[in-house]
């Protein structure tokens, strides 16, 4: 065997290794110690600053992510309760919360944002077991409570946050004059004030809940045998995506829900780890951000899937928060329980129940586009550029030199003074248009593209007066494989990234 031929194999099956573990997603940093059996996480932005809530079997965390990569505990309220479930969610300056089990006796608990300061409710229940807020309307639903097993409290958080006000204590055996119906609600995703709620085995049933005191069954589908566990709804289209917890191995179910009295599967699909000697891998929460598909998915930690097409979505990214199973198949609860993906900066927050809290970034292009409220933007000040993040962790600034050519320097840190895309790109819609450089001969050349994809450099004589202007600022972008993209005159599209060691990398991608 030639060294060469050694080389290649050693290369060959160290990906193989490597892409057990993750694919397009890379590990940022972890937080244990926090108490042991973590469950479920959400997140917030608070100013300039972000945040994530996990919540442990003793304890409600609140970790500081600003940092994606050295996560810092900023708050920890132990209730005394020693559960396996807990949930919560936000709502300006205060987070609530819940937790289920025998143990659990702790009712709806408010968090202050700010001061830390918490409150609790015992009136309407001690345990339940998930939340749902709905922002447009300022409800809050809290689901599978000790005392309301057939329903959902439904509360008004937006007249007053801190102090949420009760507006109905709903019984679905009341609704159907069904009373011995089995109707309790495991988790709910709403949307103007349209209630799509797992029943668990019963099934999924769309409820109208706009008049909280004249709600309606609107349609229902139960067409598998299993445990009905969590929804989320794609962003723009009409479909949901749906996890069924229980037998194991059951895949994410799409329901299409254009006809809304009557939604049916229109697909199903998987993709273990595992595969293809086990293939039994269990979900547990979808959530979609944009075009995107985030799975919590137990063993196989989390996975992400495009669903520019949300019928036939495409996983484009996972990382296995729970390695200790590999190569030994699947088998009871262990894993990552909850993923929050809504950050502003890209920041992901992955629970996993033995390892706590890891964060995580994609390292491929972002789903989302910013443009800037000018045709152009101009970096006045030849020491300024564009700076990349690449996946290598490096921070790579494109200038001009004084020959007229594009140079790279990787600077030791991100820029201080800057204009930042967070967890976008910068899209430049029209050929004429792009980012604008000063070199050190006082000439300005705007960046572009051809038809064939190469980066090409135009003089400017006349600087344009409508441009946005930096005069000593970058262009930052702060996540990895974030660009822009651009337009050549001959209507192809192209986007500009910085890989692995500050090289260049241009591809081709839609127009629209």
């Amino acid at each position: 065997m030639t060294k060469l031929t050694a080389l290649c194999l050693a290369l060959f099956f160290g990906f193989q290794m490597f892409a057990q573990d993750s694919l397009n997603m890379k590990k940022m940093g972890e937080l244990s110690g926090l108490g042991v059996d973590y469950n479920d996480i959400w997140g917030y932005r608070k100013g300039t600053k972000e945040f994530g809530v996990i919540g442990s079997n003793s304890a409600i965390n609140i970790v500081d992510v600003t940092d994606c990569g050295n996560p810092v505990l900023a708050h920890q309220w132990v209730d005394g309760s020693s559960v396996i479930w807990r949930d919560f969610k936000e709502y300006g300056d205060y987070i609530y919360a819940v937790c289920d089990g025998g143990a659990c006796n702790e009712g709806l608990q408010v968090i202050n944002k700010n001061t830390y300061a918490q409150s609790q409710s015992l009136s309407d229940f001690r345990s339940a077991h998930n939340i749902f807020l709905e922002k447009k309307s300022g409800r809050l639903y809290v689901a599978g409570s000790n005392t309301n097993s057939h329903g959902l409290w439904i509360y008004d958080v937006k007249t007053d946050p801190g102090n949420p006000i009760l507006l109905k204590n709903l019984n679905f055996r009341d609704v159907q004059n069904d009373q011995s119906g089995n109707y309790y609600v495991h988790d709910l995703y709403v949307l103007n004030d349209t209630a799509y709620c797992s029943h668990g085995y019963v099934g999924y049933r769309i409820w109208d809940i706009t008049d909280v005191n004249n709600v309606s069954l609107v349609g229902e589908l139960d067409d598998s045998n299993g445990y009905n566990h969590s929804s989320w709804r794609h962003a723009t289209e009409p479909y949901m995506y749906v996890a069924e917890e229980v037998p194991i191995g059951k895949p994410i179910y799409v329901y299409d829900i254009s006809d809304i009295e009557n939604p049916f599967t229109t697909y199903s699909f998987k993709d273990p780890l595992e595969a293809p000697d086990f293939n039994n891998n269990r979900p547990h929460n979808p959530f979609v951000l944009r075009d995107r598909l985030y799975i919590s998915y137990y063993h196989d930690g989390i996975q992400v899937y495009d669903i520019s097409d949300p019928e036939l979505p495409d996983r484009i990214a996972y990382y296995d928060t729970y390695p200790d199973n590999n190569g030994n198949g699947y088998s009871g609860y262990e894993g990552s329980w909850g993923v929050y993906p809504y950050l502003p900066s890209g920041c992901i927050l992955a629970a996993d129940i033995t390892y706590g809290l890891n964060t995580l970034e994609l390292t491929i292009t972002p789903d989302s586009d910013n443009s800037v409220p000018s045709d152009d933007i101009i970096i006045d000040n030849e020491n300024n550029g564009i700076v990349f993040r690449t996946p290598d962790e490096e921070y790579v600034r494109i200038t001009i030199n004084a020959a007229s050519k594009l140079e790279s320097t990787i600077l030791g840190s991100a820029p201080t003074d800057k204009i930042e895309f967070g967890n976008s790109n910068l899209n430049f819609p029209d050929s004429a248009n792009g980012v604008i450089m000063k070199s050190p001969n006082n000439e300005y050349f705007r960046l572009g593209v051809d038809d064939a994809g190469s980066l090409e450099l135009t003089l400017v004589s006349t600087l344009p007066s409508d441009a946005l202007k930096l005069s000593n600022e970058d262009i930052f972008f702060a996540n990895i494989r974030a660009g822009i993209k651009m337009k050549s005159n001959g209507g192809f599209c192209y986007i500009y990234t910085v890989g692995d060691g500050g090289v260049d990398e241009i591809t081709s991608i839609d127009c629209d």
